[in-house]
């Protein structure tokens, strides 16, 4: 799986949205409901209040007018609007006798009553389309059991809903508050819980990633939690273990190439020199042929020495200080031709340089693989581009190419390809990977793309116009 950087967000920013997301639908979902059901048991339960205060408001009402009829109408006017007050769902309370004739309003009003209304011994609710109470009809019975006067009382259904609209607000505030409250507490416990402890876990991967096998991480946790961070721990002190011993090994290689080397250069010397002595004393053909082998095999023998030499400084803990200088890539590239024109001969290839408006430089390491791997009167082609941070020099051939799989293990110590059955090829393993620890050692890079059966391009990355990094 690839990782495609850029905007990125974190576990804990996911994790927040997640669950308020969640508490928002959840919201969406249930507080309509809760608000339908609570505003249809309020708007029922604001009926029976009106329909209490008018059984409540009747009695004082009629005896009121009973009363004050006929010696003092502005108390009764100002009784009854008293007893109206108390209540703000009723806009006008009136006074009728049972033929239905007008006695008292409050708001100086005489709409018509029915008879029938009018001398109701049971009271009358009157509704509108909404299911709102509309009118209350309610008989005033005196104490004796006579039944003289009706009392009907106003009743604004938009002052019913406008109490009704307030709860729903009422509600939706306090649901909101709930879910905001909510949020925070769930998105704490589970940072808390989940996200720092995994946080700490990450931060313990990214040390392990950069080399710090001593860091662990402390989780006194009994639940999975826990358990991963036991995992990680015991993994860090695994690899600790597992890197002490490559390094251990990788020691023990470069002690092993010194020590060869060494020890094959004083008898080789030897041998060369009593080779060249041979060559001056008179032989006859056969005798010279076969004294040109062995000086042949001699020089190879030595080369490899010089590489395992080379090798060995280059992975030693005291590397070789690089002096900065101004090269003439051109020049050095074409310098370069006789030595590599000499190795291509021998199967009949081809050195194509191309000297364009770019520099171009190459690698005898890098043309001998490219060499090594492509058949007769084959292609190698030399090439160097720049850009203003880098110097690109590539060698390219129509050799047998590179598995995709094996690429990984082109730069490792004495690697020689998984295609060794097949093909015959000269030396052990050394020069890519002494190629590698070169360019590094200049602050450079090498890439490398190839098609079986089609050819490999080996590419040189070099920063242009900076010093090598300090060692």
């Amino acid at each position: 799986m690839k990782y495609h950087p850029g905007w990125r967000f974190r576990l804990g920013i996911k994790v927040a949205a997640a669950i308020t997301l969640f508490f928002a639908l959840a919201f969406a979902l249930v507080t309509p409901l809760i608000v339908q059901t609570i505003t249809r048991q309020q708007k029922q339960s604001l009926i029976n209040q009106t329909k209490s205060f008018t059984v409540l408001a009747t009695q004082p009402i009629g005896e009121a007018f009973l009363q004050y009829r006929d010696s003092g109408t502005n108390i009764l006017a100002e009784q009854i609007t008293t007893i109206k007050n108390l209540y703000s769902v009723v806009t006008a309370i009136r006074v009728y006798d049972i033929q239905a004739a007008y006695q008292f309003s409050t708001d100086q009003q005489q709409p018509d009553l029915s008879v029938t209304a009018a001398a109701t011994f049971e009271p009358i609710f009157t509704y509108d389309q909404r299911g709102f109470l509309r009118q209350v009809i309610y008989p005033f019975i005196q104490k004796n059991g006579v039944h003289r006067y009706t009392v009907t009382y106003d009743v604004s259904p938009a002052a019913i809903q406008a109490t009704l609209d307030t709860l729903e607000n009422n509600i939706i505030i306090f649901s909101v508050l709930t879910l905001v409250l909510a949020d925070v507490l769930f998105v704490s416990l589970v940072q808390y819980l989940l996200v720092r402890p995994l946080k700490r876990m990450s931060g313990l991967a990214a040390a392990i990633r950069a080399g710090q096998y001593d860091a662990s991480v402390s989780l006194k946790r009994n639940d999975e939690i826990g358990d991963l961070g036991m995992a990680l721990n015991a993994m860090a002190a695994t690899l600790k273990a597992d890197i002490a011993a490559l390094m251990q090994a990788e020691k023990l290689k470069s002690e092993f190439l010194i020590i060869s080397s060494h020890n094959l250069r004083t008898p080789l010397t030897v041998i060369a020199g009593y080779l060249d002595l041979l060559g001056s004393l008179p032989l006859d053909k056969t005798a010279k042929g076969y004294l040109t082998t062995i000086q042949e095999h001699t020089s190879e023998l030595n080369q490899l020495t010089n590489d395992m030499l080379t090798v060995a400084e280059l992975e030693g803990a005291d590397k070789p200080k690089l002096k900065t200088e101004v090269v003439n890539l051109t020049d050095f590239m074409q310098s370069l031709v006789p030595d590599t024109q000499a190795r291509l001969s021998k199967k009949s290839q081809e050195l194509v340089m191309e000297l364009k408006r770019y520099l171009q430089t190459a690698v005898w390491n890098i043309i001998d693989n490219a060499a090594k791997f492509t058949a007769e009167k084959g292609v190698i082609k030399l090439s160097l581009q720049q850009d203003q941070q880098n110097v690109r020099l590539s060698v390219r051939d129509n050799g047998i190419g590179i598995p995709p799989a094996e690429v990984a293990q082109l730069f490792t110590k004495f690697h020689r390809g998984t295609s060794i059955m097949q093909y015959e090829y000269e030396g052990v393993g050394l020069g890519l990977y002494m190629t590698k620890l070169m360019v590094e050692l200049m602050g450079g890079r090498i890439e490398v793309s190839s098609t079986v059966g089609q050819g490999s391009n080996f590419t040189i990355v070099l920063p242009k116009g900076s010093p090598p990094p300090a060692l």
